[in-house]
């Protein structure tokens, strides 16, 4: 718990302490090196604000502190690259889990409850972990969650039988779906609008760094030695973040239950913008940001009482689940086991790593194109192109099943998946986000919002589950065919149900999907922008990989 002292002016601001200070420091330090060094700037105004933390004589007259938001989002982050971790370690352990490296034999239908329960243990923390986060702040919660997180590594780890990898997939499922919800809220709480959306960017792009390094190394460590690896990330997550100041905006929310609140709002935003900054002018906006979305929460009656909250329903439920039935997880979940099948001229392993450079190349891409471009014209482009892909990839497939001479096409798998996530970084791995953000009132927003996340980990878990059945029942080639007609027809579904929704106003997409006459109440808050709102239901889900 952090020790306060009053000031002479009667706010509360935490004591001096520079031992427990030193984790921050470092990171900005960190932070401020990496940005002075970096031939390519984020943001032009960056550069010139990130030394204000160090109190450098020549910048003593800036008012804020711009390092001290990145200095906190760097443990955040970590976060997000364990929950990489999660999402990626079935595909290098894969193999080796159906050799008996773990000194017991797994079967592929078990396998597929190894990869499975991950995301049925994420989908079980959605609802509840709103709730905690809003009883006991986001700080203590994202700090109680290295909790399941090191309990279920080390069942993974010392492993004595499949129940066991089946429980600590399942618990660091939870972990990692509980921390997809609260790591990007508690980055929207204590970022400045103007840069939020880079520190949200930061989370999503250290999410597929940790796929990438968890199938590099998994491709020279057993799976015991990578799960050690993997598993040493929380509890560094934990080291780090636990220095870390609680957002201001939970105790704004909690304030009618405990007395000083505010004061303690004041305190955590004066240590997030600097001693110089006025914050009282944040403070305010904060505060009616708090007080309008407490009174304009919805029932889940609500939720289905216009005929443009319905609609946007369907549109939102509609691109999670076409985002989910590409078959996005299941190339996540199981590339190496792909390429194996495949037989590429490439290891299965090396091609596993090139697929995941190609992650997060056009991760990072698609920060600069999803706001320039119309979404419909983004969603229909990766519909197709993912679809072509799995068709090529089915073709392969089949000529092997036929036993045709694929000698000369080695190339093609993966090729194949590279492109194909490719397209989806670039379409349906952001833009259902971007859209879910868009086509809700402020008020049905978290409920929707929500309610929708619980669908998409769950149809994750069905894809990833039955993946292995389809392909015993249909073959290979059939599977990926039909992830590729799915995609066809989502083609269909974005062209004829999904409105265009960027340059638009809240209010000017909801009379679209209600109806030219409807009448708009609940119009959106300064302080609840649809970007804020976004990169929390970006983070809501892990699988925008």
């Amino acid at each position: 718990m952090d020790d306060w002292k009053t000031s002479s002016i009667g706010q509360v601001q935490p004591k001096e302490n520079k031992a427990r200070r030193l984790p921050q420091y470092l990171a900005s330090f960190t932070v401020d090196a990496f940005f002075r060094g970096s031939p390519i700037s984020p943001r032009p105004h960056i550069p010139a604000l990130l030394h204000t933390h160090l109190a450098l004589p020549s910048q003593a007259s800036i008012p804020r502190s711009t390092t001290r938001p990145f200095a906190v989002d760097v443990p955040v982050s970590l976060g997000a690259f364990g929950q990489g971790t999660v999402l990626a370690w079935t595909s290098p352990a894969g193999l080796p889990l159906l050799s008996g490296a773990m000194h017991f034999a797994v079967t592929e239908d078990q396998l597929s409850w190894v990869g499975a329960l991950m995301t049925l243990g994420a989908a079980a923390m959605v609802l509840p972990m709103g709730y905690v986060m809003d009883r006991i702040g986001r700080k203590n919660s994202m700090l109680l969650l290295v909790v399941p997180y090191v309990i279920g590594w080390a069942l993974i780890i010392w492993a004595a039988s499949v129940e066991m990898l089946y429980t600590g997939r399942f618990l660091t499922g939870m972990a990692s779906g509980a921390f997809a919800i609260s790591g990007p809220i508690y980055t929207t709480e204590i970022a400045e609008k103007e840069i939020r959306g880079l520190l949200g960017s930061f989370y999503q792009n250290l999410l597929v760094i940790g796929v990438l390094f968890t199938y590099a190394v998994g491709s020279v460590l057993s799976p015991f030695w990578l799960s050690l690896v993997c598993g040493a990330v929380p509890i560094l997550f934990g080291a780090t973040f636990a220095f870390m100041p609680e957002t201001p905006v939970f105790f704004l929310k909690v304030r009618h239950l405990q007395m000083n609140q505010p004061e303690k709002a004041r305190s955590s935003l004066r240590w997030l913008r600097g001693p110089d900054y006025d914050i009282e002018q944040e403070m305010w906006e904060m505060q009616q940001t708090v007080e309008e979305e407490q009174k304009s929460k919805a029932s889940l009656r609500e939720l289905f009482s216009t005929v443009g909250t319905v609609k946007g329903l369907v549109v939102s439920v509609g691109l999670l689940s076409l985002q989910q039935m590409s078959g996005v997880n299941t190339a996540t979940f199981y590339t190496t086991i792909i390429f194996k099948e495949a037989g590429s001229t490439l290891s299965p392993s090396h091609a596993t790593i090139i697929v995941g450079a190609c992650q997060v190349v056009f991760t990072l891409v698609s920060g600069l194109v999803v706001d320039r471009l119309g979404r419909k014209v983004l969603l229909i482009a990766s519909d197709a192109v993912m679809s072509l892909c799995m068709f090529a990839l089915g073709a392969f497939f089949f000529m092997r099943y036929t036993e045709q001479d694929v000698s000369t096409l080695g190339w093609l798998p993966v090729s194949s998946v590279g492109i194909f996530f490719a397209a989806y970084a670039l379409g349906y791995g952001p833009l259902p986000w971007v859209v879910m953000a868009e086509v809700f009132l402020p008020s049905v927003k978290g409920l929707a919002g929500a309610a929708s996340c619980v669908v998409n980990w769950l149809l994750a878990f069905v894809v990833t589950k039955f993946f292995a059945d389809m392909v015993a029942a249909f073959g290979t080639h059939t599977t990926f065919w039909i992830f590729a007609v799915l995609s066809l027809l989502g083609i269909a579904f974005v062209y004829f149900v999904v409105p265009e929704t960027k340059g638009k106003t809240t209010e000017e997409i909801f009379k679209e999907l209600n109806g030219d006459t409807a009448q708009v109440k609940d119009l959106p808050l300064s302080g609840n922008t649809n970007e804020a709102f976004e990169y929390e239901l970006r983070g809501r889900m892990g699988l925008h990989i």
